[in-house]
């Protein structure tokens, strides 16, 4: 099916696609979806290219068949892409491209290998908006290798609130350095291999009011230097690992760690540690060029079962905490 010239394609009700099939819409035309549940056959796709894409009011876009994928969605250049209340299943993969992007209250279940969605833009001004004003909202995985979001969005901000990722191989990877700081706020992390994974930002994103639950990594911050306050790291085998993090824009703030075997593990790293508190096995572990900064009032509660901090590495190496005037609290529960 192919939709071009300004002309406008409306989808509702119960649609079936059979498998090969393609819908394309092009050249500054519509394709809106309302109250719809299709169901794509392998190897169709939607293809949105120069066009508006709206699903609205309960739209399901699912694969026809449980045992099989269908190939997803191809936008670009849409300007905006606007999704409202409405379900993606079963894609290989999703893809947008130099486009604003609002999601509200939207559902992607990842099948195995496949990616939730992918955000890859390069032109100022394009933000992307993905919020929740429900439970269970967000990127769900099931099956193994699958990635729920991965944006590239250096010229405008991205603002995530209540959104999910949950059972996932990673939940959500960003690698760029953008000019506007990102906003991550009251959103879950649960039961995946890594909650996180931020890579070479130089601005310091926001991490706020969030849960990583039951990960085997909650965040990872790799050459990127975020700002978390008030999150919850629980029953996570390492809560935050933070490599060659150095810019003082960011640090670890008033958070929890806790039922988990590692709360902080540091690499080559200068971050702020403040106001936070650790009930895991070991509470931090630095390795080889990391100085975490704990002085200066930093009032830290270190209640670990193990180790309140830990230095290990298997070479020889430099590695320190600040804790001067830092008036933290250390207890020890196993004597």
């Amino acid at each position: 099916i192919l939709v071009k010239g300004g002309s406008t394609l409306r989808i509702s009700g119960t649609v079936e696609i059979a498998d090969s099939v393609s819908i394309i819409v092009e050249d500054g035309s519509d394709i809106a979806f309302n109250d719809a549940f299709c169901k794509w056959g392998v190897n169709s796709a939607l293809y949105v290219n120069d066009s508006n894409l709206t699903a609205t009011n309960g739209t399901v876009l699912t694969r026809r068949d449980s045992t099989s994928t269908w190939n997803g969605m191809r936008i670009s250049n849409a300007g905006i892409v606007t999704m409202t209340n409405t379900t993606i299943s079963g894609a290989d993969y999703n893809e947008v491209i130099d486009s604003q992007v609002l999601l509200t209250d939207c559902l992607f279940n990842v099948p195995t290998n496949g990616v939730g969605l992918t955000i890859t833009n390069t032109l100022p001004g394009q933000s992307i908006r993905i919020t929740a004003s429900t439970d269970n909202k967000g990127f769900y995985g099931a099956g193994t290798g699958n990635m729920g979001l991965a944006y590239d969005n250096p010229y405008a901000n991205l603002f995530l609130h209540g959104v999910v990722f949950e059972g996932l191989c990673l939940g959500l990877a960003n690698g760029s350095n953008p000019a506007l700081g990102d906003t991550i706020r009251y959103c879950q992390f649960n039961n995946n291999s890594t909650g996180m994974h931020l890579f070479e930002l130089q601005y310091s994103p926001l991490i706020q009011n969030c849960t990583f639950l039951d990960n085997d990594l909650g965040a990872y911050f790799e050459v990127s230097s975020p700002k978390v306050v008030d999150c919850d790291f629980k029953s996570c085998d390492i809560g935050i690992r933070t490599e060659l993090a150095t810019a003082s824009t960011g640090g670890i703030y008033d958070s929890n760690f806790s039922w988990g075997e590692t709360g902080i593990e540091s690499r080559g790293s200068n971050q702020r540690v403040a106001y936070n508190k650790f009930y895991t096995n070991t509470g931090i572990l630095n390795h080889a060029g990391s100085i975490l900064n704990m002085g200066n009032t930093a009032k830290n509660l270190f209640q670990a079962e193990n180790e309140n901090l830990k230095f290990h590495d298997t070479a020889s190496y430099n590695a320190r905490v600040q804790l001067y005037a830092g008036h933290n609290d250390f207890y020890h529960t196993n004597p």
